[in-house]
């Protein structure tokens, strides 16, 4: 799925996965067609009012998928991240994992060579990359650890913090850090942890900001299908999630923008058959 931000100077930077081969009549399983995938990106030339030819960030040579993919703004720049994974288990269900990065640099129009931060990560279950109070952090958190783990880019370190229950989303959102366990939705701006809401628990989640105004999305599941419900933050209290759709669908990842008050959101939307554990038609729909 493309994906679309600004630079920290404000230029327009589009990213995408990809694969230059053809396969013709061969059959092959995911994870040999998986190998083949790159990142590609294209920046927006404002004054032309067209992007530049497409890039590849990557390199097949270690035959990996590089998939997760999530670009941020770093000052006057932008950084990609992703995951690789050694078998290249789409699902992560096997071999280990690894989290790497590359730079745009502005002057020339160049992507630095990918760069692996942490590696032999086994079950890993979230990914996430952005800024916190300023500085470039990613997160990630293992199957069966009650943990968040996180890495501060700049200065190597390496930390820890320790949750209630299972994770159900870790993402750095907003300038800060959120997780989600059976309790509640907590954050860290890097320095104290904030008890956000006990009715926010058991989530997978995004937090969208205009100014002082936050508004959560969450998605929870019953069976194939999902419903998204959503929650405002006035200064320190969450209301109660209100239904935001019911479509009794399986939904994809939301994406949303909040602007003077008004939300406007998009996601995907997948017929379930739950007798047969099937699914069917997709469509999108826009608010």
């Amino acid at each position: 799925m493309p994906s679309l931000s600004l630079a920290g100077d404000g230029t327009p930077v589009l990213v995408w996965q990809n694969s230059g081969q053809t396969y013709g009549d061969r059959e092959l399983d995911l994870e040999s067609r998986a190998k083949d995938i790159e990142i590609s990106a294209a920046v927006f030339d404002i004054s032309a009012g067209t992007f530049s030819d497409p890039v590849t960030v990557t390199s097949d040579e270690d035959q990996t998928c590089e998939m997760a993919v999530q670009i941020v703004p770093q000052e006057e720049s932008i950084a990609v991240y992703w995951l690789e994974n050694s078998e290249n288990s789409l699902l992560l269900a096997s071999g280990t994992n690894k989290i790497c990065t590359s730079l745009w640099n502005k002057e020339d129009n160049t992507w630095s060579e990918p760069q692996t931060l942490i590696e032999g990560l086994v079950s890993l279950t979230n990914f996430s990359a952005g800024e916190i109070s300023g500085q470039s952090y990613i997160t990630y958190s293992l199957e069966n650890e009650n943990a968040v783990h996180y890495y501060n880019q700049a200065s190597g370190y390496k930390g820890r913090i320790g949750a209630e229950s299972d994770l159900s989303e870790v993402r750095i959102d907003s300038g800060r850090l959120y997780w989600s366990d059976q309790f509640g939705l907590y954050s860290w701006d890097g320095s104290s942890i904030t008890e956000e809401s006990s009715s926010l628990a058991g989530a997978n989640f995004d937090i969208i900001q205009d100014g002082d105004r936050k508004v959560a999305i969450l998605s929870y599941s019953d069976g194939l299908a999902n419903e998204l419900w959503v929650s405002m933050c006035n200064g320190t209290e969450w209301t109660e999630p209100v239904a935001l759709t019911d479509y009794d669908m399986a939904l994809g990842s939301a994406s949303a923008v909040l602007k003077d008050n008004k939300l406007y959101w998009a996601v995907g939307r997948t017929e379930v058959d739950t007798e047969n554990n099937t699914f069917d038609g997709t469509d999108l729909i826009m608010d």
